[in-house]
C-alpha cells in the first residue's frame, strides 16, 4: 500500500531516516520540524508498517519562458532490512501518478552517490542538470581573492532575490521559493557552515560555505567581476585547507572548473529539453 503517512508514523520515518543516511536526531529533527509535509510525503507500508519513504520539496523549472511547477525528490530511502524487494520502485512510480494528478511538469532528484543514477535510469529519470566544480587549496584561492568587499550575513530575501534574478529565463534550471531558500540557508548554519552575502563595485554574490578544514561551498553564484570579492570573504569565514566550490556552468572559465552532473529529471507533462547552457539543479540539501 502506498499513501500519505499517518502521524503515529513519524517516529518510523525518523528511523528509516536515520538508517538510511546515518544523520544525528538532531537534523533529522530539524528537517521534520522545518520542512515536513505530510501532504508532500510518499509512503510505502508492508502491514501497515512504513518501509520507504521519500519527501517531495516543491520547486519550480524554467521551460519555454516560463516558470512551471515541479517536484524535488528529497532524502528517500528504504528501511535496510526491506530493501531490493522493490519497494522504491514501486514508490518512485506512484510519485510519478502523483505528479501527473498533481499538475507537475517534471520531476527532479540528486541522486546520493554516482552509483545511483543507473537505478534511478530504470525508473525513466536521466541526467539533465549540471554544474560547474572547482577545486582550490587555500593558497590557490587566496591568489584569487582581492580585498574591498562589504560582507554581509546573507539573507532569505537577498539569496532568494539574487538566485531568481541570476537563473531568470535559463531554460531548464530550477528556481526555489522563499521558503526553500531559507531552509537551506538555515540547514547549512545548522551544520556549521557560514552563508556569506558580497557587495562591491562590480556587483554582487553569495555563497554557503560549509564547515571542517576540507570545505564544500554548497552553492555560489556572483555577478561578472565578483568572485574575487567573494574569494576573499570566504577565505575570512573559514580556516579549510581546501575549498570545493559549486556553482552554475559558465562563471568560472572552464580551465578553472569542470563540469560535472548535477541531478536528473523524470519530464511529466512536458518534454524538458534544454538549449544553450547546461541547466542548473542546486541547494540539494547532499
Amino acid at each position: 500500500m502506498m499513501a500519505r503517512p499517518r502521524g503515529e508514523d513519524i517516529p518510523i520515518l525518523k528511523q528509516i531516516w536515520k538508517s538510511a543516511f546515518g544523520d544525528p536526531d538532531s537534523y533529522i529533527d530539524f528537517f521534520f520540524e522545518r520542512r515536513f509535509s505530510a501532504d508532500r510525503t510518499l509512503v510505502m507500508y508492508e502491514k501497515e508498517k512504513p518501509v520507504s519513504v521519500l519527501y517531495l520539496l516543491p520547486c519550480s523549472i524554467n521551460l519555454d519562458g516560463e516558470q512551471r511547477l515541479a517536484g524535488y525528490i528529497y532524502a528517500a530511502a528504504t528501511h535496510p532490512k526491506k530493501r531490493k524487494k522493490g519497494f522504491m520502485g514501486k514508490l518512485l512510480s506512484y510519485a510519478k501518478s502523483f505528479a501527473e494528478e498533481a499538475g507537475l511538469s517534471a520531476l527532479v532528484l540528486r541522486p546520493g552517490e554516482p552509483s545511483l543514477y543507473g537505478y534511478y535510469e530504470r525508473y525513466g529519470y536521466r541526467t539533465f542538470f549540471q554544474e560547474s566544480t572547482a577545486k582550490f587549496t587555500r593558497k590557490q584561492l587566496l591568489n584569487c581573492a582581492k580585498a574591498g568587499g562589504q560582507c554581509l550575513s546573507a539573507s532569505t530575501e537577498m539569496v532568494a532575490g539574487f538566485r531568481a534574478h541570476y537563473l531568470d529565463g535559463w531554460e531548464g534550471c530550477i528556481q526555489w521559493d522563499e521558503e526553500a531558500v531559507q531552509y537551506a540557508l538555515e540547514e547549512n548554519e545548522f551544520t556549521g557552515g557560514k552563508n556569506i552575502f558580497v557587495r562591491c563595485p562590480q556587483g554582487v554574490g553569495y555563497a554557503l560555505v560549509g564547515e571542517g578544514s576540507h570545505v564544500t561551498v554548497k552553492e555560489w553564484m556572483a555577478e561578472r567581476g565578483v568572485f574575487a570579492y567573494l574569494a576573499d570573504a570566504i577565505l575570512k569565514c573559514s580556516d579549510a585547507e581546501t575549498f570545493v566550490m559549486r556553482s552554475p556552468v559558465g562563471i568560472l572559465r572552464q580551465e578553472i572548473a569542470k563540469t560535472t552532473p548535477g541531478g536528473m529529471i523524470l519530464p511529466v507533462s512536458n518534454p524538458c529539453i534544454w538549449r544553450g547552457k547546461p541547466p542548473y539543479l542546486g541547494l540539494t540539501l547532499d
